[in-house]
């Protein structure tokens, strides 16, 4: 483990850990807290994790990122945590005694323990990223190191435009970790919040299981379903920002029932402070986490009790307040995390019928020529997208009968305990059922006005594939409630049976990595800074993030929903890959874009998990425009000689 990984991850933990420590010591030294102390640690936890997101979201936003600042900021998180414990211990201290330090320590062994594929995967290849888009990200965070702050303006595509601007909160925590770790051009920083957040998803789950008032078994049974489904065991550790928005969601949803049921004033503060931060960080993210709320405040307004009066005050309050605060947060700091926001520019169907997001997807994942046929193929219709998102919930677990199964038996489960235990056992039932109902209409929502296939796979599949998460979290408390040992032993013991499967889902993540020895390679290929490199494989930003100095002709992000680079994009995959197949033909295409060289891949996933298309270097080496200068068996390297 690198130095530079090591300061990365105490910066993250002086952020997040330690002020989450001091308030929650805070909070339970108060009188009457003993019985509610999961709910303060989660309040607390998502105060200071919100705060860190919109503040150094505001601090990008005014250039002041750099080495000093962060640390300066961890310094300040520090003493402020020193000061508030030594109050709390002069009052009381519960945090001081043998039961609370056996139950912190067993907490972070049990996440350690739920979480350990994910971080065999991360500390397995400290030297990449397993996500191509990971790497796109990461050049938007170099970008803004390099200027100081957002510059408006992106290379990509080979050409100058504007800037990705939809999740600025991300590239604000990836240029501060990355700073703060004093190597901000190396992975250290971008490895360091990989860690965290591959331990965070878990830990959330448990925590808003506990926050619900389950049990401890079922929270652990919870984090280990949460392990299981592929969206949160693969997304948090992708390096993408889906994956903090997805924990931040989880953390922000375990505040509904202290906030509403317990009337917690702390509990109400932190959930609407964190619905407010997630709008900030991912669009999807935050979409899902104001359905399942909305779905939490219909429940509770619905339940057969006294006082519906309050609860409607409340309830409107709650949403009054938070969609206020994320218009006034968007518009002060001109963060565009929504997704509905990206799908306003969605390109429609060309005059012939033809859907341009479909034929990109097309062209950037087919080693060959496209023939005609390929290019007739039609993309997955609207029904097929929603029974995707119904029947790939689990990694590596073959079959729709498994997931249904599963589900439907946590579903009888919370009938059966509702009808037992009544409002106990009701609130989290209705919550669960209305929150995946809410996503599968926002998701067909979102997807109808539109004709083709990017635009209505966000809404159908993107969103609708959150849907597990309700019940994988208030499923186990369901069955918690039921007080008896057999269901929850049995729930257990699948969700074991699952994450074992996943286990080795999440770990097979490496195989999209180039290899060690292909990323010594690139590293060292004799290319100058600045340098445009054209290369047999839509790269995304791994040009620009492996080799020394390159910029890659083909780094840039999915310009699905971008009118003006779709069809240059579509343009280039064109020319490009016929150059490669008759490069003699068309020698004249690398100088039409202006690539100084020519990179070659043998094998796939050599630029990072890109797919590569089918190239020969006998018939490159033939071409008058090529000269080469480097081969090996994973790379040839051309130099673009007219």
């Amino acid at each position: 483990m690198s130095v530079h990984l090591v300061l990365g991850l105490v910066f993250l933990v002086s952020l997040f850990v330690a002020p989450s420590i001091a308030i929650y010591a805070y909070l339970v030294s108060r009188p009457n807290r003993a019985a509610h102390r999961e709910g303060d640690l989660l309040a607390a936890v998502v105060l200071v994790a919100a705060t860190v997101v919109l503040g150094l979201l505001a601090l990008a936003r005014l250039g002041a990122i750099s080495l000093v600042s962060v640390w300066l900021i961890a310094a300040g998180a520090l003493v402020g945590s020193v000061f508030v414990l030594r109050r709390q211990a002069v009052e009381s201290a519960p945090l001081s005694t043998i039961s609370q330090m056996r139950t912190g320590l067993l907490f972070a062994g049990g996440v350690v323990i739920i979480a350990a594929p994910a971080l065999w995967t991360i500390f397995g290849r400290l030297d990449s990223l397993n996500r191509i888009s990971a790497w796109f990200y990461w050049q938007q965070i170099q970008q803004f190191i390099s200027v100081g702050g957002f510059s408006g303006s992106s290379f990509e595509w080979g050409v100058v435009t504007a800037a990705f601007e939809h999740h600025l909160a991300f590239t604000a925590l990836g240029a501060a970790t990355a700073e703060a770790s004093g190597a901000a051009s190396s992975l250290a920083g971008a490895q360091a919040i990989r860690i965290v957040a591959g331990l965070a998803m878990p830990g959330s789950a448990y925590l808003a299981v506990r926050s619900w008032r389950g049990g401890r078994w079922a929270a652990v049974g919870a984090a280990l379903l949460v392990a299981a489904i592929s969206v949160t065991a693969t997304k948090p550790i992708g390096f993408v920002p889906e994956g903090l928005g997805h924990i931040l969601a989880m953390l922000t949803v375990g505040l509904v029932y202290p906030a509403l049921i317990e009337r917690s004033r702390a509990a109400q503060a932190a959930l609407l402070v964190g619905m407010v931060a997630t709008t900030q960080v991912h669009g999807i993210a935050a979409t899902f986490l104001y359905l399942v709320v909305a779905a939490a405040l219909l429940a509770f307004v619905a339940l057969p009790d006294t006082g519906r009066s309050s609860r409607v005050r409340l309830v409107f309050a709650l949403g009054a307040l938070s969609i206020i605060g994320a218009l006034l947060v968007g518009q002060t700091l001109g963060a565009r995390a929504s997704d509905a926001a990206i799908l306003s520019d969605a390109a429609e169907l060309d005059a012939d019928g033809s859907d341009p997001t479909w034929e990109f997807v097309l062209w950037a994942n087919t080693r060959g020529r496209l023939s005609e046929a390929e290019l007739a193929t039609t993309p997955p219709d609207n029904g097929e997208l929603l029974r995707n998102s119904f029947t790939r919930v689990f990694i590596r677990a073959d079959g729709w009968w498994i997931e249904a199964g599963f589900f439907l038996a946590l579903a009888a489960a919370g009938v059966y305990g509702a009808a037992r235990h009544g409002n106990r056992s009701l609130f989290p039932l209705l919550t669960a059922l209305l929150a995946v109902l809410f996503v599968v209409i926002a998701g067909a929502a979102l997807s109808l006005p539109y004709d083709t296939y990017v635009p209505r796979r966000t809404g159908l599949q993107r969103l609708v594939q959150l849907w597990p998460i309700s019940a994988a979290v208030l499923g186990p408390l369901l069955v918690d409630r039921l007080r008896k040992k057999e269901p929850l032993t049995a729930l257990l013991t699948a969700a074991v049976l699952l994450w074992l499967v996943a286990a080795g889902g999440v770990t097979s993540l490496n195989r999209n990595h180039a290899t060690r020895e292909q990323v010594r390679e690139l590293a060292a290929l004799p290319v100058p800074d600045g340098a445009l490199i054209l290369t047999n494989g839509w790269t995304q930003g791994a040009i620009a993030g492996m080799t020394s100095g390159g910029i890659g002709l083909l780094d840039g992000q999915a310009p699905y929903l971008n009118p003006e680079l779709l069809p240059l994009s579509l343009e280039m995959l064109a020319d490009i890959r016929e150059f490669f197949i008759r490069p003699r033909g068309n020698s004249d295409i690398p100088g039409k874009y202006g690539a100084d060289f020519v990179l070659v891949a043998q094998r796939s996933n050599a630029f990072g998990g890109a797919r590569v298309y089918s190239a020969s270097d006998d018939r490159l080496d033939l071409t008058r425009t090529l000269q080469a200068l480097y081969r090996s068996d994973n790379y040839t390297l051309y130099s673009v000689t007219d």
